[in-house]
């Protein structure tokens, strides 16, 4: 008996706690999720609002609001239940005290259900919070600004959470529409040039009385011929779906994409106006240059080290220009602090990050990710100057960015990596000696510990931080250089400000990944004489070419043509002591840039 009686009960509750979302309507809603809490103190009341516009009432005319349901991170008191036309109209519609509420979703039945018109609908409450939990507003982190509307103390003191506030509204009776779906997005998407296939995500929900197992899709790309998709798939009451259309190849460009609900479960939709989408489709042009950093794990105790030693030297010879290497140390002599983020990551050395996305070994690995990055276009156009002050004691940098597209709220982050090239003195272990562990480009013909090492790439230092700051405007337009400016105090363990480079390193807030970079060597403003050794010697334009003299500088390797804006128009491989670049029918301004393995300059001419 008491077996039955438990089970009668337990039944009974899963029946109240299904009861309390099924309702047996439609809810009008934003999101299902409680995931953050919003208030003020346990004296503010809050009124928090959403609102529901004419497309998403119109659908419902001449049926009822019968229930709201409420999501709270935290105990209400004396709470208040309002509907509106509009948050900011001074008195109600509809007023019904409601005393107490617990987190959690609370269903809260009407004692009059409202009436929908097609008119907007705005739903609110007022309430107050424990001082134990006085942020008790529900939101979710969606952002939508009809569902954002919040109060304090006063109709007149407007506030946001920056989400969605967890307020959803039930819709039933006897007009309710049957196969009704609105389309609630459709992703707007940047693709590269070289992308085989572009796929754009969208949203779609069951606002009808009826399960859909299929809906049809039509879309067209800047008005051409239309195409369509069906969706075989179970879709319940009060749910969405995600669905995906995916677009070949097309040519550099902004394409418009327009997307309409056909049909549902084979049938008309209920109500048009919400059926149809559109968004923005822009493929990037392959415009900058695109530079790959290896940020190296190593250590002078490290006896396995010497291969990363190795397959920095090259990879710089492989990919001269366009590979920039950053060796860091770690428990020795040569480590530097602002660089423990990395370090802290490896389980052991010798180990490298490439870009800061995929990790391998130095020696064995690094030429596959390196190739993997460089496969990848550059949407992102990056290139870097440094000067130091006066008396040499800091440095001074200005990193110019540039975008293939329109970018809102762009974020990148800049971090400025200061590395030093010949650095003597410390003696490395050595576990390739005597031949013991195969061949290593000589290291096998040297001893166990070796003290005439020359290390080069060495991290001195990162500023402000290895993840950096923000760098970058609120919004970027395609093309228009942004420049970035930052200063820094020269670290005190740089034995040679001869051998010093700036790497600027501009990292994406999204994945933290580096998206692209570039090297300086910095120049002085004080005369410190050949701080720059390999300066070009001599440059001059005659007969639609750019000759130079680069005997000054020790291997140079590429010679790249940019615009002011730092889209490249030509690059030439350096052969010889004397180079010739046909620039033919280019006029104005350009920036040419000579590259070896190690560093870089910049010379601006005007044809």
């Amino acid at each position: 008996m008491k077996r039955i009686t438990f089970f009668l009960l337990a039944f009974t509750i899963v029946l109240q706690l299904k009861a309390q979302f099924n309702n047996d309507g439609v809810v009008l809603k934003y999101n299902d999720n409680i995931e953050k809490g919003y208030g003020g103190t346990a004296t503010t009341i809050i009124t928090p609002y959403v609102l529901f516009k004419p497309i998403d009432t119109q659908a419902y005319i001449g049926n009822k609001i019968t229930h709201v349901y409420v999501g709270l991170k935290g105990n209400a008191t004396n709470v208040y239940l309002y509907i509106k036309k509009s948050p900011m109209d001074a008195n109600p519609i509809y007023k019904q005290k409601i005393g107490n509420l617990s987190t959690g979703w609370n269903d809260i039945a009407l004692t009059t259900p409202y009436d929908v018109t097609g008119d907007s609908i705005a739903i609110g409450y007022k309430a107050s919070f424990s001082s134990d939990n006085p942020n008790g507003v529900g939101y979710s982190s969606e952002r939508n600004v009809d569902a954002d509307y919040v109060y304090w103390n006063s109709k007149n003191n407007w506030y946001t959470t920056g989400g969605s506030l967890c307020i959803q509204a039930v819709v039933s009776g006897d007009k309710m529409p049957a196969n009704e779906m609105a389309l609630k997005s459709l992703s707007s998407v940047i693709a590269g040039y070289n992308d085989k296939t572009v796929k754009l995500t969208g949203v779609i929900s069951n606002m009808g009385i009826s399960p859909v197992s299929k809906y049809e899709l039509k879309y067209t790309v800047n008005d051409a011929d239309e195409q369509s998709i069906v969706v075989n798939k179970d879709v319940p009451v009060n749910k969405a779906d995600t669905f995906h259309i995916e677009l070949p190849s097309v040519t550099v460009g902004k394409y418009h994409i327009k997307a309409t609900l056909a049909s549902v479960n084979g049938q008309t939709d209920a109500y048009f106006p919400n059926d149809t989408i559109s968004s923005l489709l822009t493929v990037r042009d392959k415009a900058y240059i695109k530079r790959v950093v290896a940020e190296e794990g190593t250590g002078t105790w490290c006896g396995w080290c010497p291969r990363g030693l190795v397959g920095l030297e090259l990879m710089k010879k492989a990919y001269p220009g366009q590979f920039i290497p950053i060796s860091v140390h770690g428990n020795d002599a040569l480590a530097v602090s602002s660089y423990s983020p990395l370090i802290d990551k490896m389980s052991g050395f010798p180990d490298c990050y490439v870009d800061r996305k995929l990790q391998g070994d130095p020696y064995d690995n690094i030429n596959s990710m390196v190739q993997q990055e460089l496969s990848q276009s550059a949407h992102i156009g990056y290139n870097l100057q440094a000067t130091y002050n006066q008396d040499s004691t800091a440095v001074n940098v200005k990193a110019s960015i540039l975008s293939d597209a329109d970018l809102d709220l762009p974020n990148y982050y800049a971090a400025f990596a200061v590395v030093e090239d010949s650095v003597k003195g410390y003696t490395q272990t050595n576990y390739y000696h005597d031949n013991g562990n195969g061949y290593m480009y000589g290291w096998e013909k040297k001893g166990e510990t070796v003290s005439d090492v020359v290390y080069n790439d060495l991290a001195r230092g990162i500023f402000s931080s290895y993840n950096g700051d923000i760098c970058t405007p609120a919004a970027m337009e395609a093309g228009k250089v942004y420049d970035y400016s930052y200063s820094f105090n020269l670290p005190s363990n740089v034995k040679n400000k001869r051998n010093v480079r700036i790497i600027g390193l501009l990292i994406s807030p999204t994945t933290s990944y580096i998206v692209n970079a570039d090297n300086a060597v910095p120049t002085s403003t004080t005369g410190i004489k050949d701080v720059l050794t390999n300066q070009v010697r001599s440059y001059k334009i005659s007969g639609g070419e750019l000759i130079a003299n680069l005997s000054n500088i020790k291997d140079a390797s590429n010679v790249y043509i940019f615009t002011t804006e730092g889209k490249l128009i030509k690059k030439q491989i350096v052969t010889g002591e004397r180079i010739s670049i046909d620039i033919a029918g280019l006029h104005g301004v350009y920036f040419v840039k000579i590259c070896n393995g190690n560093s870089s300059q910049t010379l601006k001419i005007s044809i």
